[in-house]
């Protein structure tokens, strides 16, 4: 039986001492790969591996193009690149921003979601603005769990916040509870997801709230604001061209893989 053993984590201001302190609360032998974007400068070298390392529980890196995803292992997106995941690899990749930064965390978080389904665990931590928000509903679409960082303790509590405001969150916990938390989730098995569970997220925040789902655009149109490729009318399979560097990728028919936030409509015109 598969398990939730696919985290992936994204922070923005702030967030750097709260990626110090989670990481270094778990357990060195965890049975999960973490992948974390967190943003900044495009021109700062990638130190967050390091200061991970230094408290000797999981290996950190910056993550590799085309490197196996293996258990027990933190992956860090490099400075200017999208962090993205494949079927059994990572995919480091110099797509367009989103959300105004590169690396991003909506890009992450939704190829972990159409990837892996019910196997992701995703976690917004703190952070200014909304990245996160669009990728943590499509991990719950796709049956996954969605985490947040209590806002309160959070240093900039936007992010949590806005992921709250969006999503249906299965946790809203501080980092101290994150971690027992994690420990628990990483040892259940995953359930079968069915149609209607995916739904009630659906239906909870209505279509014009969505910041994934069905679309309503011409086939292989452009979703104006969004810079994404609908698919309405083909069937599982969709090069994106936001952020994801024209790989194809697995996603449900009728689907549409755009960026825009709720509650803007992804289909207005400027």
């Amino acid at each position: 039986m598969e398990k939730k053993n696919i985290i992936v984590i994204g922070a923005s201001a702030g967030g750097f001492e709260a990626i110090k302190q989670l990481t270094a609360a778990l357990p060195a032998d965890l049975d999960a790969a973490i992948f974390i974007v967190w943003h900044m400068s495009p021109d700062v070298t990638g130190i967050l591996p390091q200061v991970i390392n230094r408290e000797k529980t999981m290996l950190a890196a910056n993550a590799i193009d085309h490197e196996p995803i293996v258990s027990n292992r933190i992956y860090v997106a490099p400075p200017d690149r999208h962090l993205l995941l494949e079927k059994g690899i990572v995919r480091i990749t110099r797509g367009p921003k989103e959300n105004r930064f590169r690396p991003a965390v909506d890009p992450l978080f939704r190829s972990a979601a159409y990837i892996y389904g019910a196997r992701v665990i995703g976690i917004v931590l703190s952070g200014a603005l909304d990245d996160g928000t669009s990728g943590l509903w499509t991990i719950k679409n796709r049956g996954g769990i969605a985490i947040v960082q209590e806002p309160a303790e959070a240093e900039v509590p936007s992010m949590p916040e806005n992921a709250i405001a969006a999503v249906e969150v299965d946790y809203r916990v501080s980092i101290a509870e994150m971690v027992p938390l994690l420990i628990r989730l990483t040892s259940e098995t995953v359930k079968k997801v069915t149609q209607f569970d995916m739904e009630e997220q659906k239906d909870r925040y209505g279509s014009s709230h969505r910041p994934a789902g069905p679309c309503p655009g011409a086939k292989g149109a452009r979703c104006g604001q969004a810079n994404a490729l609908c698919v309405s009318g083909m069937s599982w399979r969709v090069v994106s061209h936001y952020g994801w560097s024209h790989h194809s990728l697995p996603v449900p028919h009728g689907s549409c893989l755009f960026s825009r936030q709720p509650p803007y409509d992804h289909h207005r015109k400027n």
